[in-house]
Formats: C-alpha cells, sequence, structure tokens
C-alpha cells in the first residue's frame, strides 16, 4: 500500500522536476520491480482517499498514478494520521501475507496523532516504510491557481515566501514505529533498492483468480423484431389489395359489342 503526499509543498522543486513528479515517477519504478506483489495507491493532502485498490495490474495502476494532482483534493494541509488509516481500511483483512505500507511525503504533518496512529496501523500487522522527499534546507512552496498550474509562490501573513522542509524525525520515527525502515529519496533512486530487498524477505500470501460468467438477456431486441415484423405482416395484404384493385379493373375485357341484326329481306310482291 503507498501512501503518496499531494499536498502542495509537494510541488517544490528542490528535488527536480519537483518532488511530487520524482515520487510518481519512484512510485512506477517500484511496479517494475515487485514480482507480482499486489499495489494500491492512497492520495491525501488534507484527507485521503484510495486512488485505486489491491492490484496487480500495473498498467492500469501507473495510468491512475498519472492523475495525482493536488487538485485531487480540495482540503490543504499535510494529514498523515488520517492517510495511515485510510491505507489500513484498505488492506485485506483475510490475507495471510505480509502487510506494507509504503509513506511517500516531505514529512510536514499538520495532525497532532500521527504517531498514534502509526502505532495503530503497526499492531495491526503492518510493516511501515517511508521515504522522505524534500531536503532540510527547504524550497519555496508554489501557489497554484484554480485551474492545477503553478502561478507564483505562495505567500505567508507577513507577505514572505511559505518555505517547506523535509521533516526527517517525524518519518524515521513512523518508520521506527512500523518496524520499517526510513530512506530520503535521492538521485539514483537508491531507497527503492532497499525497500525491495526487504519485501523480497517478507511472507507472501497465494492470490487466487476465479471467473464469474454471467449471463444478461438479449431476448428484448429480437422481440421487438419479432413484433415489429407482425404489425408489418398484418398491414401489408390490405395494402396490396388496395393497390391491385385498380390494376384489374384498368386490365378487364372490354364488354362484347352488341350483336346486329342483319337486315331484313326484301321479299317481291
Amino acid at each position: 500500500m503507498v501512501a503518496l503526499d499531494i499536498s502542495t509543498s509537494m510541488l517544490a522543486d528542490d528535488i527536480k522536476p519537483s518532488r511530487l513528479e520524482r515520487a510518481r515517477l519512484e512510485i512506477a519504478d517500484l511496479m517494475q520491480r515487485l514480482e507480482g506483489d499486489e499495489v494500491a495507491l492512497v492520495l491525501f493532502s488534507g484527507a485521503s482517499f484510495v486512488q485505486f485498490p489491491l492490484t496487480s495490474d500495473y498498467a492500469t495502476a501507473r495510468k491512475f498514478l498519472e492523475g495525482a494532482e493536488p487538485g485531487v483534493i480540495s482540503k490543504p494541509g499535510t494529514n498523515v494520521g488520517d492517510a495511515l488509516r485510510t491505507a489500513l481500511n484498505a488492506f485485506d483483512a483475510e490475507s495471510g501475507s505480509q502487510k506494507v505500507l509504503l509513506l511517500i511525503t516531505d514529512g510536514e504533518a499538520h495532525d497532532a496523532d500521527t504517531l498514534r496512529v502509526a502505532q495503530e496501523v503497526a499492531d495491526q500487522g503492518v510493516r511501515i516504510y517511508t521515504i522522505g522527499f524534500g531536503s532540510p534546507e527547504g524550497a519555496p512552496v508554489p501557489q497554484v491557481d484554480a485551474f492545477g498550474r503553478v502561478a507564483g509562490t505562495k505567500l505567508d501573513a507577513q507577505g514572505l515566501p511559505v518555505i517547506s522542509r523535509l521533516d526527517e524525525g517525524t518519518l524515521q520515527e513512523i518508520a521506527r514505529i512500523g518496524g520499517g525502515v526510513y530512506a530520503r529519496a535521492e538521485t539514483g533512486g537508491q531507497e527503492l533498492v532497499v525497500l525491495t530487498d526487504a519485501l523480497a524477505q517478507m511472507q507472501r500470501g497465494d492470490v487466487g483468480e476465479t471467473t464469474d460468467v454471467r449471463r444478461m438477456e438479449r431476448f428484448q431486441l429480437f422481440l421487438g423484431l419479432a413484433l415489429a415484423a407482425l404489425l408489418a405482416a398484418t398491414l401489408i395484404p390490405d395494402t396490396l389489395a388496395a393497390r391491385r384493385k385498380p390494376q384489374r379493373a384498368a386490365r378487364a375485357p372490354a364488354p362484347a359489342a352488341a350483336a346486329k341484326t342483319p337486315p331484313a329481306t326484301q321479299r317481291g310482291g
């Protein structure tokens, strides 16, 4: 289960081309490294939701990943605790395989109960790994317009640029509570090597597939055609009969001419 931060702070460009773009690229790379493991995506900022559920259809998952933008969630902020709850509820409770949650964010959580929720998730047998995107020095947070386009820099109440900095301490603590590992995103993507090596050592479950054939009634079309043909059959004979009557009258033979009486023969007196 991947929980991806799509708050506006993830648009900061201290990681090129931006934190969010690099995160999407690394998630796509992670899918290529998975060997049949199911993957799901939770998007979060001030709220969270499941972008797509657990699936091994990586091609479709990548298409959904492309739509991970800040404008998808209208509530601002970074509520990591809510994202952890959403991810926990999206797991299959009946699955016997090891459950893994990968949290991708810059770590600037705006909720106070993040660590408590992380403990709740860990108590349910979920191992939590965290990857931090950004730098401790930080970078200005872009301002986004109504169409999701970057339009300048976000300013605070004093008119100064809002700076977003990577909070490694929170992410390290979440990983510790969840029995996982924290890594900072790097140019070479070495953090993914650590993650995939850890996944290879975990308990796996068998995923079965069933096909359910559901037949759909299609008789309505043929029934409609049959009724139309029946109606036409009742109308066609009367129409043809009406058309044939004048033709028969025109073709009828003329009445025989009256026989002429031969003139009487005059006889001499």
